[in-house]
């Protein structure tokens, strides 16, 4: 491949999170990689203007996944790269750095990046451990899609996102890539993208942790992948229950009653 990787940068937003939407899409209007687009897919009309240069999809109320889908359908870059309203990039020159190193690497079909890692129990943590099945097998995942760059043609000749996953259908996708053996990855040591922390509800994370036990299944076999997956990664979902548990049983102070 001679020509300079080109890249689709795909945002999905949603009613939810369309207020940071404009934060996102300035940390990608200001790459100075010449060869890329940038795609809104809007969950219905959001209504607003877009900065010149942004397509806008307007799709149909449906999972975050089958938006996904939607928008690779029309990319016309080489290289997709899936961001949500409140992820952005933290230099300008990140996808200059990204089109280097494709480039060094001859153009692999799955890029992984360093990342940064927030959520409330411990300040945030920089990743820099590469993906691998074995890292996959034991549920060791990172929460977005924001750290992996995809070769479009690869994407789609994996079927794209399974929408009958709601949460974890990235995971799955994940998956299939590094159970292909044909299929080339290459791991950038370097944090290209950061993200506002947002707390995740109950019902997510259930819904996330029933979902990634059956991935787990069906890609790996549950003997070892349930315990360590519980063991390792759970810890909210206990969090969670606790707080449930003990919330039901607080009695309430009399200086709390009105």
């Amino acid at each position: 491949m001679s020509s300079k990787p080109s890249f689709s940068i795909i945002v999905i937003a949603r009613e939810g999170s369309a207020h940071l939407l404009p934060f996102t899409l300035a940390s990608i209007l200001e790459q100075d990689c010449p060869h890329f687009e940038t795609i809104v897919v809007e969950e219905g009309t959001l209504g607003g203007e877009y900065p010149p240069g942004v397509k806008r999809v307007v799709s149909e109320r449906k999972s975050t996944f089958a938006m996904k889908n939607e928008a690779t359908s029309v990319a016309q870059g080489a290289y997709l790269h899936f961001l949500s309203p409140g992820e952005f990039y933290l230099s300008r020159h990140s996808l200059t750095f990204l089109a280097q190193f494709i480039e060094e690497n001859f153009y692999p079909d799955l890029v992984s990046s360093g990342t940064i890692v927030k959520h409330s129990f411990s300040p945030p943590e920089i990743l820099f451990e590469s993906m691998s099945p074995k890292r996959l097998k034991r549920g060791s995942i990172v929460p977005t899609l924001q750290p992996f760059f995809f070769r479009k043609e690869v994407l789609v000749g994996l079927g794209g996102f399974r929408t009958f996953y709601r949460e974890q259908s990235g995971f799955d996708l994940l998956c299939r890539f590094f159970r292909a053996p044909s299929l080339r990855k290459a791991f950038l040591k370097r944090v290209l993208t950061d993200y506002e922390y947002r707390p995740t509800s109950a019902k997510k994370i259930i819904r996330s942790f029933v979902e990634t036990l059956v991935i787990l299944f069906v890609h790996f076999g549950l003997s070892s992948a349930l315990f360590a997956w519980l063991a390792k990664n759970q810890l909210r979902l206990f969090a969670w229950c606790w707080g449930g548990i003990k919330g039901a049983f607080r009695k309430q102070r009399p200086s709390e009653i009105f």
